[in-house]
């Protein structure tokens, strides 16, 4: 599974300018922040999907064990998304983002 989203500057995510507020002692007024950025959650959205896909897998038998390799921050969003069954069945989990490389460098880790 791929993710295209993954690679566009977090700047994309944004509609517009964020909301403004008031201060909660005095006229001021300032922009609000978000507590989690576009890019953040399109991660963690996409962290679901692979989750879905593999506690179904695991669920229905057609996986018995998972290799993980993964940045570290999408492992730690894909780990809380995994179901018990599916946690207890990672043989190997390394937080490295592998991303970058082709198919043959990817294989060589498990040679």
């Amino acid at each position: 599974m791929q993710d295209e989203s993954a690679t566009r500057p977090g700047a994309e995510f944004a509609s517009d300018r964020p909301g403004r507020t008031f201060d909660i002692v005095g006229k001021g007024r300032h922009a609000m922040s978000s507590a989690e950025s576009g890019q953040d959650h399109q991660t963690l959205v996409f962290a679901r999907q692979v989750a879905e896909y593999l506690n179904t897998a695991i669920a229905e038998s057609r996986v018995n064990k998972l290799v993980i390799f993964a940045a570290p921050e999408f492992l730690g969003y894909l780990r809380s998304e995994l179901s018990d069954t599916a946690l207890k069945s990672i043989a190997l989990a390394e937080s490295r983002n592998v991303s970058d490389l082709d198919e043959k460098e990817i294989k060589s880790y498990f040679e």
